[in-house]
């Protein structure tokens, strides 16, 4: 800035960088004079902004379901993880692990929480299944910055929750940008309730049928069989 006055001015943000906070602090400067000679103008410098990365947390509640899917039971001592996915860069400042608990307030066991996860896009995955159970398919959290070219204070972050493999997110979180400042930068994508499926038995079936696909035989023109496999593993090896 060029070509001011003798005065008192300040500096404020007006546009933040995507997934930091809008600084709303009015930063002073004072532009006085010793004497008539331009050289001699005193201008207050020196002043050091500091941005506030955006973050956020969730907690959750881990429950295994029955054989029958009739009745669940929160599941403690399990542990999940927090991944970055790139260019996302390492979890700073908040654990990437959460280990599931009894939780006093709500009153139920498999409860656990991630804080502080700064702004970014995270693979969230189940660590081990309790014995007997699947674990969970991993979730994919996803954080954008939604612009609105008309109106930039109407502008929006959003941050969605989707099934690994699925298309469409199971949860979508929005939050206006002009609610985020650096006293107010933490966004809670509130809770998710998992849920284990008991593991499904081996099996191997076989059913097998003339290359003609007749079941009886009635002619030995055609005595080549096709024998059909269907199979269900509960454990899948990349060998197999």
């Amino acid at each position: 800035v060029k070509h001011l006055a003798i005065s008192n001015y300040y500096w404020k943000e007006t546009k933040a960088p995507v997934g930091y906070t809008l600084d709303q602090t009015k930063y002073p400067v004072t532009i006085a004079k010793v004497d008539d000679h331009q050289e001699n103008a005193v201008i207050t410098q020196n002043v050091t902004a500091k941005e506030q990365v955006i973050r956020f947390g969730f907690d959750f509640l881990k429950f295994a379901n029955s054989a029958s899917g009739s009745t669940s039971s929160g599941f403690n001592d399990l542990t999940f993880k927090l991944s970055p996915i790139k260019p996302t860069l390492p979890i700073t400042g908040a654990d990437d692990e959460a280990t599931t608990g009894f939780n006093e307030a709500l009153g139920f066991d498999g409860y656990g929480e991630f804080e502080n996860i700064p702004f970014g896009d995270y693979r969230f995955e189940e660590v081990k299944a309790p014995t007997g159970f699947q674990k969970i398919q991993p979730l994919v959290i996803h954080s954008t910055f939604q612009e609105n070219t008309t109106n930039y204070e109407a502008s929006q972050y959003v941050f969605t929750n989707t099934e690994e493999g699925q298309k469409d997110p199971i949860k979508i979180v929005k939050v206006p940008y002009k609610e985020l400042t650096n006293q107010a930068f933490s966004v809670h994508l509130n809770r998710l309730m998992l849920y284990d499926k008991p593991e499904t038995e081996n099996h191997l079936s076989s059913l097998a049928t003339w290359q003609s696909g007749e079941k009886n035989l009635e002619t030995m023109k055609n005595p080549t069989i096709v024998d059909r496999l269907s199979y269900n593993l509960n454990t899948v090896k990349k060998d197999w």
